[in-house]
């Protein structure tokens, strides 16, 4: 039986349709997504990943629809990773958090330091403060309460530049929400990580998938600046990423156990160099003041197209 032979049996067509229709159910996932705004080309490794997780839970003994609950869940979290991700079209990729100008003063110039630099980042910042307050803006109940928990962490910010990356991804990420329709909070100010706690909920993304989403967002994000800034290579930065795992998952758990007496950043250096990093003249990430009446899409687009030379952004 030659090919032209097998384009006519049932059984040719009946294996093409079975076999097209996860794609196609993915296809239409991806208009749904653009028609909302939201470009997504991660939809086949999404659909990868939890037939992987569905299958491989079934192999190892689970029921079918217990692996099915699974894959949906893989799903969800990766959902997660997605809206906090730094590829996301919010501008966190602009942003070093410091770590340019701990590069630019020596303090971080190969991976061990780096590795460190997070290390202390992760455990003395992020679990006692961004963590915490994102768990609190998830678990508001009100829009008062949610406002509270967003003015307190502004408040917390110890540095123009920490503030002002704080007020333009969360100005970004609120653009974000309502092109996609989804209430949010009316207040003028937005932290980024108020808000996210906020979407996180409202979008039923369980509270620890969206708090170790952030933590995993925002350290891929200084590793991403690294490659760029030191610069390290891949396999070394790799190493970095798997070595700093167990740090997130002990800030996911220590983070439950901060108190509002607590709730505050004990990394001293960070402040310091994100201030000197406000004046330094030749850098490649963002500085710049917030601007309430101005869109993400303005702020990145003057950046990206008066500042190739990457002169101080004040």
């Amino acid at each position: 039986m030659d090919w032209f032979e097998i384009l006519w049996t049932t059984s040719f067509w009946v294996a093409a349709v079975r076999i097209a229709t996860p794609l196609i159910f993915g296809t239409l996932g991806e208009l749904v997504c653009e028609r909302a705004g939201v470009l997504n080309l991660g939809i086949e490794g999404i659909m990868t990943l939890g037939a992987m997780t569905g299958w491989m839970s079934v192999y190892m003994g689970a029921d079918l629809w217990t692996g099915v609950i699974l894959a949906a869940m893989m799903g969800s979290i990766l959902g997660a990773l997605h809206l906090f991700s730094p590829s996301l079209p919010i501008g966190a990729f602009a942003f070093s958090q410091g770590l340019e100008a701990a590069i630019e003063s020596g303090h971080v110039a190969g991976a061990v330091a780096l590795e460190t630099w997070c290390d202390n980042v992760l455990r003395d910042s992020l679990q006692t403060l961004d963590c915490h307050y994102l768990r609190k803006a998830y678990q508001a109940e009100t829009n008062d309460a949610w406002a509270v928990v967003n003015e307190q962490i502004l408040a917390s910010r110890e540095t123009a530049e920490l503030l002002s990356e704080d007020l333009l991804l969360g100005s970004s990420l609120k653009k974000w929400a309502e092109n996609l329709e989804i209430d949010t909070p009316n207040v003028v100010e937005n932290s980024v990580v108020a808000l996210y706690g906020w979407l996180a909920r409202k979008l039923e993304v369980p509270e620890e998938w969206a708090v170790t989403a952030f933590l995993w967002s925002w350290l891929e994000n200084q590793i991403t600046v690294a490659a760029k800034a030191v610069p390290l290579g891949q396999n070394v930065l790799q190493k970095v990423l798997m070595s700093l795992k167990p740090r997130i998952l002990e800030c996911l758990t220590q983070s439950k156990l901060t108190k509002l007496d607590t709730a505050f950043s004990t990394a001293p250096n960070l402040a310091i160099l994100s201030a000197q990093h406000e004046t330094q003249y030749s850098r490649l990430f963002v500085h710049r003041r917030f601007d309430a009446n101005i869109t993400c899409g303005d702020w990145r687009s003057s950046w990206l197209g008066k500042n190739r030379a990457y002169p101080a952004l004040m």
